[in-house]
């Protein structure tokens, strides 16, 4: 299956895009154009449908909301558009505030370099789960995945992903370790 990778350095100019037929060339590829990735411009890697023989059509036609990407990074500018049109809202009653103080001061104690108890540290896991929470919404409600989880592998890139570490662990590591130190889970 053929992989795409698309940049574009503003919302409105062409889009630039080259194919590969095989997954840690694309990611290569990928990388390269993150390095160079502007505030207002985007870059994704995404599958392309065997049927597709158009590449340079479908390719045009990508952008970083779009179901096929399986890694997109987006420029600070080019994401705003999206942001403004996310609402958050935490109903939290007094117990709720209460924890979240907690959680607060546990985090402050660990960054000024105390010890924690394992009870202390599994307070601390509730707000993964509020931030997962927020990125979920954030997701539901269009934000694209390259905003809420950048730089993390998605749909058919996580198998590809796999298959990288258990096939060739120091390409894996040059060029998916920027974000594991270790194989994904």
């Amino acid at each position: 299956m053929p992989f795409l990778v698309v940049s574009a350095t503003t919302p409105d100019a062409p889009q630039a895009w080259s194919s590969h037929l095989d997954y840690p060339e694309a990611l290569a590829r990928y990388r390269e154009q993150e390095r160079a990735l502007v505030a207002s411009g985007f870059v994704l890697l995404a599958d392309c449908p065997t049927y597709i023989s158009d590449f340079e059509t479908y390719a045009q036609l990508l952008s970083p909301d779009h179901i096929l990407v399986l890694r997109s990074a987006l420029g600070e500018a080019y994401a705003q558009p999206y942001l403004k049109h996310v609402e958050i809202h935490c109903p939290l009653n007094q117990t709720g505030f209460a924890q979240l103080n907690r959680q607060k001061y546990l985090l402050l104690a660990l960054l000024s370099g105390q010890t924690l108890s394992p009870v202390e540290l599994d307070a601390i896991g509730g707000l993964v789960s509020l931030l997962d929470t927020l990125q979920d919404h954030a997701s539901d409600q269009g934000v694209p995945q390259g905003i809420v989880w950048p730089n993390v592998p998605f749909g058919q890139a996580v198998d590809e992903e796999a298959r990288l570490w258990a096939e060739q662990p120091d390409v894996a590591r040059v060029l998916v370790g920027q974000v594991y130190a270790e194989p994904p889970t």
